[in-house]
């Protein structure tokens, strides 16, 4: 029997369907399941032929919610959220975080600053270091 090396094989529309039908299973999985062989599946240019074929799974994502809304004149409007609230929350989180260092650091970049107008044969009016991160802190 011969070698099957077409990206046309029929097995790889089938692997396509199938990671169609269950996003959860990994690209080799789905191989395995519709009679590639291990020497298939470990071969990187077969694993693209089905990859360009296949929908990227944020495409396959189902929304976690719809919401309609419906209108007296023209009809209904659809609305979806696609991200899971853990997600949402996280990213909100994260933005959160992200903002406090950057006004952390401006606070900071500002204090040194006044701290370097300040005299220097004067240095009980410079604020310490352990002074200076704690005002930075807050």
């Amino acid at each position: 029997m011969a070698k099957v090396t077409s990206p046309n094989d029929g097995r790889g529309a089938e692997a396509v369907a199938l990671l169609v039908k269950c996003p959860a299973l990994t690209l080799e999985q789905a191989m395995l399941a519709v009679r590639f062989t291990v020497a298939d599946v470990t071969n990187r240019a077969k694993q693209a032929w089905i990859r360009r074929r296949a929908l990227l799974k944020k495409e396959l994502r189902v929304p976690t919610s719809i919401h309609l809304k419906s209108s007296d004149t023209t009809g209904s409007t659809l609305t979806v959220s696609p991200l899971k609230p853990a997600a949402q929350s996280a990213r909100a989180d994260a933005k959160r975080l992200a903002e406090h260092k950057k006004q952390a650091h401006k606070r900071a970049t500002i204090l040194y600053e006044q701290q370097l107008k300040k005299p220097v044969h004067h240095p009980a009016q410079r604020m310490s270091s352990a002074i200076v991160v704690a005002t930075v802190a807050k």
